[in-house]
């Protein structure tokens, strides 16, 4: 009997473990694939990346994109989108540029990172891996996770430099707001 009891008890407590656990974990599993982006998010950047043959495409959720206010952090729940799509490339292996001397696109998306805020989700990172309550994750276009993405240092650590108030982690997000969002 005390065999049944002790082996119950430790089932329970087993089972109370991994859910307080569940519960206050960190990292990109708190974010899922955001379905529908392209078309149920703003669209408020495109970046050339000559360096890495990549045009990045930008979104923001619609809620998060009506609450954001230059010069105060963002609201929870936003959620940013860095959509990838490989370049068009010339024949000297360079990407090819469109009539505005942008680079241009060849395909679809093949991946996507997204950031996300979370009340208190900072909480559960160490100070070097902290960036406010952001978090980070990869996925592949198919809505699969990226498996090439082992850790998430470099977007902490990139992000990082954009603490002050008014940026809240984010890049290309705070100057869009600055410049079209005063109010």
């Amino acid at each position: 009997m005390r065999k049944l009891a002790l082996a119950a008890a430790t089932g329970v407590a087993a089972l109370t473990l991994t859910l307080v656990t569940g519960m206050v974990r960190a990292g990109a599993d708190r974010i899922a694939f955001p379905e529908g982006y392209q078309k149920n998010y703003v669209l408020y950047g495109v970046i050339d990346r000559p360096d890495s043959k990549l045009v990045r495409y930008f979104y923001v959720d619609r809620a998060s994109l009506k609450a954001a206010k230059f010069g105060q952090t963002m609201p929870d729940g936003t959620t940013l989108v860095m959509a990838d799509k490989k370049a068009k490339l010339g024949p000297d292996g360079q990407p090819a540029l469109d009539k505005d001397g942008h680079m241009a696109a060849d395909g679809d998306v093949f991946r996507l990172f997204v950031q996300k805020k979370g009340k208190g989700w900072g909480a559960d990172h160490t100070e070097t891996q902290q960036n406010g309550d952001w978090e980070y994750a990869a996925f592949m276009a198919d809505g699969s996770r990226n498996a090439d993405v082992k850790s998430f240092d470099a977007c902490f650590g990139c992000h990082n430099a954009r603490q002050k108030p008014a940026q809240d982690f984010t890049f290309l997000f705070a100057r869009y707001l600055r410049d079209h969002k005063r109010s």
